[in-house]
């Protein structure tokens, strides 16, 4: 149990962090200038360079991190939505990219057993992520969802009101 709690008390403030960005992007998407592609591009670089640098450094915590390339790493994501929010890229809804939109949420959960960790992880842990994604997208979550769809009609049939 004290392994879930290191990892929860670890996992707060990266969510809390994105959490305020996303919220200060919502307040001031307006006054942000268009961003341009070679400045997405360098936005990219930075979403993927500094969870690299983390791994590299074993998972380690330093001032440079913490107070410099987390902040820009966070930054950098929220100017990549509002650049493709603002400048749609048909790549963005080919069919092999929305499936992995679909499977998001349980890539995100399988992905800490299978990408990342203390130790370096073989590249086809990704391969692995992504196959228990979509085994926990098709198996669970998908079936979840029709389930709460049927009891919400019902709920809504049996009482006259949305659920």
């Amino acid at each position: 149990m004290a392994g879930l709690r290191g990892q929860a008390d670890e996992t707060f403030p990266a969510v809390a962090d994105v959490l305020a960005v996303g919220c200060l992007l919502a307040i001031l998407a307006e006054q942000v200038p268009p961003i341009s592609k070679s400045w997405a591009l360098a936005m990219c670089g930075v979403v993927v360079a500094v969870p690299t640098y983390w791994g590299l450094r074993g998972f380690h915590s330093d001032a440079i991190l913490l107070f410099i390339l987390w902040p820009l790493m966070h930054v950098s994501i929220a100017g990549l939505i509002l650049h493709v929010v603002r400048r749609p890229y048909a790549w963005l809804n080919a069919r092999p990219v929305v499936w992995l939109g679909q499977i998001s949420y349980s890539l995100y959960l399988w992905q800490q057993l299978f990408v990342f960790g203390k130790h370096g992880r073989p590249w086809y842990g990704v391969i692995a992520a992504v196959a228990a994604a979509s085994a926990s997208y098709y198996m669970v979550e998908k079936p979840m969802l029709k389930l709460r769809e049927r009891r919400a009609r019902k709920m809504e049939a049996a009482y006259g009101m949305a659920a």
